[in-house]
């Protein structure tokens, strides 16, 4: 796979970084984001049918093309669905994130684009780190992304998130 315009060799200050790794850039993370967020929505729509009460019967059945959009214009409609769609997206961010990144540092997505988690320590984050960095990740989208577009301009192309948990991402 090409490399991200964005990728870096990475030698930089950092006594405790790992040596030797292409830090990934900003694009290809955020598409590997993009990837994970597929089962991550469909938790969250699951979570907010169950404890919201989204009531799926405002969609009309002959909406083929644009059942998006009158899905989000009935969850716009149902505040209460809307809060447990964002409770149970940020669950579902946590679980995932900390459970595929902790079992070898890769969620689906990162696997697609051969992308991995490691500590600062080179290893793959243990079950601990990974649940940091996945709230941490919460955070950082819910304060409207900041934390998370830090990768994009930051040297060592790391987001928040990776900066509370100790973690880089890298080319595998």
């Amino acid at each position: 796979m090409a490399q991200d315009t964005n990728d870096r060799q990475y030698t930089g200050a950092d006594p405790a970084a790992p040596r030797s790794v292409v830090l990934a850039g900003f694009w290809v993370r955020a598409a590997a984001y993009a990837v994970d967020c597929i089962p991550l929505t469909v938790a969250a729509l699951v979570f907010a049918t169950v404890f919201g009460g989204l009531d799926w019967s405002r969609i009309p059945p002959d909406a083929r093309w644009g059942v998006l959009d009158q899905l989000v214009d009935s969850i716009n409609d149902q505040p209460v669905a809307m809060g447990w769609l964002v409770v149970g997206f940020a669950a579902a961010q946590v679980i995932y994130g900390a459970v595929f990144e902790s079992l070898g540092g890769r969620t689906p997505g990162k696997q697609l684009f051969q992308l991995s988690v490691i500590h600062s320590s080179g290893n793959s984050p243990g079950i601990v780190t990974a649940l940091l960095r996945n709230l941490g990740k919460v955070v950082s989208v819910l304060v409207a992304g900041p934390g998370v577009l830090w990768a994009a301009f930051a040297t060592e192309r790391r987001a928040l998130h990776d900066h509370v948990a100790g973690t880089y991402v890298v080319r595998s």
